[in-house]
């Protein structure tokens, strides 16, 4: 509803000039006025006037409602005419209640709108201020405000349904229709990123979204794995088959026959078969094709993997292969092929594992030897050498051929003399130490012979007799003439 803010009349001879804000001018009823100039004068301004916010000059009757929707339906006002001449009336900017110049021009007017908006002028006119999507442009324009129009409509380019057999569109669509269209592809499942491992592409076709593959499993993957003696795939499967499969133990795959065949582990290649010197007694754990990994041995012999032979269990000494450096072979009995000790090649003698090269003479710590073994010690601070042992017991006569059996090194030996057997005596701790290391016989505490001569028997024809000297206690004797002694004899030899 518009209101009707001022009217300015000047004179009845004066053009009369209306002004309102936004405005149209209802239709003004006279009908109940009489012919007086003032009614002719309205009369005249009911048929023209100026409306300054059209900028047209419209007649009147053009204003009606039933030709313009700016009148509503519901109700329109009048505007109230004020004459000059009805100054009190006027005074001020507001009329009556009723907007009629019958005084009350200080009464407040009614709250109706009379300003028009343009925005509401658009929407009660049926236009909308919708914003269109690419594929649409606005429709007719509202003559009150462009932004304002009869709605979205298709870009002419959106013209294609795109419903055929295995038919897309492409893009955006504009009331169901597109401006392209596009293969679905739909028998093509995969893009090039989401094929399955093991799968190579067979075929393409270019799809509203991109190229899509049809795909199956590489040629390689062929075996299902649930043949004789096969216990399922080897590595991963394509559609349920493998490239290879798994087999029972002692069954091996054959590509060549896409078979597990019967070939055992090489680790079963023994027979453990018992002979006269092995000591088996048959295989030790599951056999494959009669053969075995490992055997069963006879009491007293462990089986030795390493080497595949039943081992005697020997004492640690029996360490001694005797093959070794001048070893001619094993001394003794044997155990599992090893001995306690070895005999040497002429020569060499065996001491602490090895063979050495014999000694001859008198060594260093005064020890004499023959071929390697000791066979008498240096006396200290002579140049003799006692022999290891005595040469037995005997009584004089023959004394010279009993005491020169004894050898050192094929050297005869002879009597000691008197004062070499108490040498022997004074020395008698370094000589008992040196024969107990090396296997020598300890001197006697009884009378040994010497060669000292100590006087003839005158009542014996020719009768001698001789020093004898006791080497544990240093004591010294004749023999007498009387006696008949039989006494111990030890070599010496000279060096």
């Amino acid at each position: 509803m518009i209101k009707l803010k001022t009217i300015l009349m000047v004179s009845a001879s004066c053009s009369v000039f209306i002004y309102a804000q936004r405005a149209a001018i209802a239709s003004l009823d006279i009908s109940s006025y009489d012919k007086s100039p003032e009614a002719e004068f309205i009369y005249t301004l009911r048929h023209t006037f100026y409306v300054p916010d059209i900028h047209t000059h419209l007649p009147l009757e053009n204003l009606s409602p039933q030709k313009y929707s700016v009148f509503s339906n519901t109700t329109y006002k009048e505007a109230s005419v004020c004459f000059i001449t009805d100054a009190g009336n006027c005074a001020g900017d507001e009329f009556g209640a009723a907007n009629t110049p019958d005084g009350g021009g200080n009464t407040t007017p009614p709250d109706e709108d009379w300003e028009l908006d343009n925005k509401k002028r658009c929407e009660q006119e049926g236009y909308v201020d919708d914003k269109c999507p690419e594929t649409a442009k606005p429709g007719t324009e509202c003559p009150y405000d462009n932004g304002y129009h009869t709605g979205c409509q298709c870009l002419p380019e959106y013209n294609k349904l795109c419903n055929g057999d295995d038919e897309g569109g492409k893009g955006p669509s504009c009331d169901s229709k597109f401006k392209e269209c596009c293969k679905l592809c739909s028998d093509f499942p995969y893009t090039a990123s989401s094929i399955p491992e093991g799968y190579v592409k067979t075929s393409s076709c270019n799809s509203c979204t991109g190229i899509k593959y049809k795909a199956q499993c590489d040629a390689s993957f062929k075996y299902t794995c649930t043949g004789a003696n096969q216990t399922g795939g080897s590595g991963t499967a394509c559609d349920g088959k493998y490239k290879s499969c798994k087999c029972q133990s002692n069954y091996i795959w054959n590509a060549n026959t896409a078979t597990c065949d019967i070939v055992c582990d090489p680790a079963y290649k023994l027979d453990c078969t018992r002979t006269s010197s092995n000591h088996i007694t048959g295989g030790d754990g599951s056999a494959c094709d009669g053969k075995y990994q490992r055997c069963k041995c006879d009491s007293g012999y462990t089986w030795v993997s390493s080497s595949n032979y039943c081992k005697q269990n020997c004492d640690a000494a029996f360490k001694y292969t005797c093959t070794g450096a001048n070893q001619t072979g094993g001394s003794g009995t044997a155990c599992d092929g090893k001995y306690k000790s070895c005999k040497c090649a002429s020569g060499y003698t065996w001491n602490n594992g090895v063979c050495e090269q014999n000694k001859n003479g008198v060594d260093d710590d005064g020890l004499h030897y023959c071929n390697g073994q000791v066979d008498g010690v240096r006396v200290t601070g002579t140049n003799i050498v006692v022999g290891y042992k005595d040469v037995g017991n005997t009584f004089w006569t023959g004394i010279s051929s009993f005491v020169s059996s004894f050898k050192f090194c094929g050297k005869s030996g002879r009597l000691p003399t008197k004062a070499e057997l108490l040498a022997i005596y004074r020395d008698m701790d370094n000589i008992k130490r040196k024969l107990a290391e090396n296997g020598g016989t300890q001197f006697s505490s009884a009378w040994y012979w010497t060669s000292d001569y100590s006087g003839k028997c005158p009542w014996h024809k020719g009768g001698d007799y001789y020093y004898i000297v006791n080497p544990i206690t240093g004591a010294t004797k004749g023999t007498g003439c009387d006696a008949v002694d039989y006494l111990h004899v030890r070599a010496v030899m000279d060096i």
